[in-house]
């Protein structure tokens, strides 16, 4: 549906004469991401505003999009599904992050999952093997950073650095995912 709109627009700014024939590919491509980011964006200022969570809601994307974006994973391979997914784990993050003990909980499983699986290419992101080698690196300082600002957040304001770890718990079940699939294939 995403798409469906995004060549739409694309097509009447054709017509319009303010797009070349030859970059249809490049402004589809780029009013998709446009639409879905908007869409999610919403989504989840509708979850911190019927919470009264902003922080939280602010705190699990950011911890989860950052490691995400370095460490990769299983990828849904529409926007729609990729989008309820995510406001539904904001929506139990923001609740579950009131139990500042998952934070010790889970802070050691996310760091030791990172370490031994990132980066985690998929069918929907793939990575060359060049590419997966310079993301070693670039999630391992990713991970180091989130931990040490989570750290220090925690000491004085759990309940926010429980959020931000929760992020990052979900983008490392995101890794294992495609780690299971390889198995039941192999």
């Amino acid at each position: 549906m995403v798409l469906l709109i995004s060549q739409r627009i694309t097509e009447h700014l054709i017509v319009q004469g303010a797009v070349c024939p030859e970059e249809r590919e490049v402004y589809v491509y780029g009013f998709d991401h446009l639409i879905a980011s908007s869409v999610q964006v919403i989504c989840l200022a509708g979850v911190a505003a019927l919470l009264w969570r902003w922080w939280e809601v602010l705190l699990f994307s950011f911890s989860f999009t950052l490691l995400k974006r370095r460490a990769g994973g299983f990828h849904l391979s529409g926007h729609l599904g990729c989008i309820a997914l995510f406001t539904a784990c904001a929506a139990l993050v923001v609740l579950a992050s009131q139990i500042t003990v998952l934070f010790l909980c889970l802070l050691p499983a996310v760091i030791v999952v990172v370490l031994l699986l990132a980066p985690v290419a998929d069918a929907h992101n793939p990575k060359s093997r060049e590419e997966m080698k310079r993301c070693v690196h670039v999630c391992r300082a990713v991970l180091a950073g989130e931990v040490l600002a989570l750290l220090c957040l925690y000491e004085f304001a759990p309940v926010y650095a429980t959020a931000g770890v929760l992020g990052m718990s979900v983008a490392a079940v995101s890794l294992l995912i495609p780690v299971k699939e390889r198995g039941e294939k192999g």
